[in-house]
């Protein structure tokens, strides 16, 4: 089995990456994935480089490193990526994810078509990921397609998934969203070809630095989750979604959170994220 290990970089250098550290470990001359390749993508701000003598498994040719400081919104990074290189199975990681070796093992088992690890907090070791008929999963377990998501760290998804998505959507991932949201719509897309047999099993474990957890909800974090509330509201419409968009529409106003009300709108009446559209501008100019 040919398999492809996405690790994407933000403002961190390739060896202080703890993703990037951890799969050093598993992934040894020694590993029974056999057939591996790691694509690096550094999303910015400045460029990284790395010393492939530091890496005795790997050489030029299955560790590639990919400079991109344009900060490439993530839905698009990842389609191009799964676009380009063709293999039987995918694994997406953030820079911030610490990988077991129960989760490595994943790698090679072809009985499932999407892989969802559990996610521990990096701040307080709870799992958090995934949840399952709105319930953490917490054992090694088959989930319920219809209603389940997780994070994006960690997905692992089979040839058969993302070919079936590109069938219905031209994509695996929905370009309108940039950085929130990515995740979530894409359990939001297989739900909606329910009727084709597709199986997800979480198995494995990953500690994962959570943003809603581990960070600061900065003014930057609450634009994106006001942004993505609104985008979501208006590609994934549905009559308990339209209630809550006016709940939070209220809710913002008379709370006089007008920064986040302001995205939210931008959001539903734009219908994709700001840096989508100007990406997607930038690239027909080409």
């Amino acid at each position: 089995m040919d398999v492809l290990i996405l690790v994407v970089l933000y403002d961190v250098d390739v060896f202080s990456s703890e993703t990037i550290k951890s799969l050093m470990i598993h992934l040894d001359n020694k590993s029974s994935v056999i057939n591996k390749k790691i694509i690096v993508f550094n999303n910015g701000p400045s460029k990284v480089s790395v010393d492939y003598n530091c890496f005795e498994a790997f050489d030029e040719k299955n560790f590639i490193l990919e400079n991109n400081i344009n900060n490439v919104p993530l839905s698009i990074l990842y389609n191009d990526v799964i676009s380009r290189y063709k293999c039987d199975r995918y694994a997406i990681l953030d820079h911030d994810s610490v990988v077991s070796e129960d989760y490595i093992a994943q790698l090679n088992d072809e009985s499932y078509d999407i892989c969802v690890p559990r996610i521990k907090s990096l701040s307080d070791d709870i799992i958090y990921y995934p949840f399952s008929d709105n319930k953490i999963i917490t054992v090694d377990s088959t989930l319920n397609s219809k209603n389940c998501y997780s994070i994006g760290s960690g997905l692992l998804i089979n040839k058969r998934v993302t070919e079936k998505l590109f069938t219905t959507y031209n994509n695996v991932f929905d370009e309108c969203y940039a950085l929130y949201g990515v995740d979530v719509t894409f359990f939001k897309r297989i739900n909606k070809i329910r009727d084709q047999d597709i199986k997800i099993i979480c198995r494995g474990e990953l500690l994962h630095s959570l943003s809603r957890i581990d960070a600061v909800e900065n003014r930057f974090r609450q634009m994106e989750r006001a942004l993505d509330y609104g985008i979501t509201a208006r590609r994934y419409p549905s009559l308990r979604r339209s209630f809550g968009l006016m709940r939070e529409v209220f809710t913002k106003f008379f709370s006089f959170r007008f920064h986040q009300l302001k995205y939210t709108l931008v959001g539903f009446f734009l219908g994709a994220h700001p840096r989508v559209i100007k990406w997607k501008r930038s690239d027909e100019k080409k």
